[in-house]
């Protein structure tokens, strides 16, 4: 079991937040996460993720992918809706 440290940082109220990997599985990892007004009722949530293996393995530790839609669907909605701004 590996600890995961995350640094949370450009942080703009009701438009994006990023989170990179101070200590963890990945050799680097740096998640954006955007938030655009898509209508006056709904907003469009976008991440970014790019990353880097540790010693060149093709496969994450925990044989997930990131940005299978099992990883960002994991997120509540009220959790991304408090960040969208319209």
């Amino acid at each position: 079991h590996r600890e995961w440290v995350a640094r949370h940082h450009d942080a703009v109220p009701g438009r994006q937040f990023v989170d990179t990997q101070e200590r963890g599985p990945f050799a680097a990892w740096e998640h954006t996460h955007l938030f655009e007004p898509a209508d006056a009722e709904s907003c469009r949530y976008t991440d970014r993720i790019a990353y880097r293996l540790p010693f060149g393995a093709d496969r994450p530790p925990g044989g997930f992918l990131p940005g299978r839609p099992s990883l960002v669907t994991s997120w509540p909605g009220r959790w991304v809706e408090g960040w969208c701004r319209r």
